[in-house]
């Protein structure tokens, strides 16, 4: 397997929403008691680029090899 760290861009905020979003009924890591919207973090994601506080996505390769 290989890992790739990338900075978010601007398509990501969906997943990256989608992905909190699956932490708030638990209530283990967040303090949010109801999911959010992509615009509501709009905002919060456009306060963060590459050089101020990057938000970072993690890509997983699996690698098949034959032989």
């Amino acid at each position: 397997m290989n890992v790739e760290f990338v900075y978010a861009e601007a398509n990501d905020l969906k997943k990256i929403v989608e992905t909190y979003n699956s932490t708030v009924a638990s209530r283990l890591v967040t303090a949010d008691l109801e999911p959010v919207s992509v615009e509501s973090k709009q905002q919060w994601f456009e306060s963060h680029n590459k050089t101020n506080r990057p938000l970072w996505i993690v890509k997983l390769k699996v690698i098949t090899r034959v032989g």
